[in-house]
């Protein structure tokens, strides 16, 4: 957990944390450590786990809690994919559209508000700047994000209206994939969502196939299976 989650909610099946920092005004029990975890530091932690064990009361409490919490993550996920094949989006683009160009243009099609708009904008780029998002051995530009711009994570793709991009940068990629995951406290959850379809286009050549033919209803076809497919093993492991 992030210091900011945990000063928004703290999980009722918390019992207390390993930190290596002070938490002060958070209303958590925790246990304070180096980040080479020492000896001392792992007895400590042992003693927390043995001393909130031997609570029965405690222990109930915690699985209630579990039980609610797995329900919420349950109810959340599947919304969140249902969004994301409901809201799919296929747009066609010139040729040689730059990259920057593309990014702008998805932030104008995605942002509720001008804001919305240009904080996609810049946290795509940003990211960029980290490490390029252009994949020439895939054929694919992953475009992705954690950003405030939206409220639900999304999922588009974006053609050369003829071909691969022409633009130079884009070393001669057939596709962009845009992916954004709201900078919220489910960012966790709806990175793996979209990590689960990022993980299909690169390596499934049936998906790109499907994508590279244009053809919007089959691509939302494909995605549904690839999605329902992560549902089910998300189920499994909750």
């Amino acid at each position: 957990y992030g210091y900011d989650q945990l000063q928004e909610q703290i999980p009722e099946y918390l019992d207390f944390i390993v930190t290596t920092f002070e938490l002060g005004g958070i209303p958590v029990d925790y246990v304070l450590v180096n980040p080479l975890l020492l000896e001392e530091h792992l007895a400590a932690i042992s003693s927390k786990v043995e001393y909130y064990s031997s609570l029965p009361e405690k222990q109930e409490e915690k699985k209630a809690a579990q039980f609610t919490m797995q329900l919420d993550q349950i109810s959340r996920t599947a919304a969140n994919i249902k969004y994301i094949i409901e809201h799919f989006a296929l747009y066609r683009v010139q040729n040689g559209i730059d990259f920057e160009s593309l990014v702008g243009k998805a932030g104008r099609l995605t942002g509720q508000t001008e804001e919305d708009q240009i904080k996609i904008y810049q946290d795509i780029m940003e990211r960029e700047k980290t490490a390029t998002q252009v994949m020439e051995d895939f054929d694919l530009a992953l475009l992705h994000a954690k950003t405030s711009g939206v409220s639900s994570p999304v999922f588009q793709i974006y053609l050369p209206e003829n071909g691969a991009f022409t633009n130079t940068y884009w070393k001669g990629v057939h596709c962009a994939a845009v992916m954004l995951i709201p900078d919220d406290a489910y960012y966790m959850l709806n990175g793996s969502i979209i990590g689960a379809i990022s993980s299909r286009l690169a390596e499934n050549d049936e998906f790109m196939s499907v994508i590279r033919s244009g053809e919007k209803e089959a691509i939302r076809m494909s995605l549904e299976q690839t999605l329902k497919q992560f549902f089910t093993q998300y189920i499994k492991r909750i």
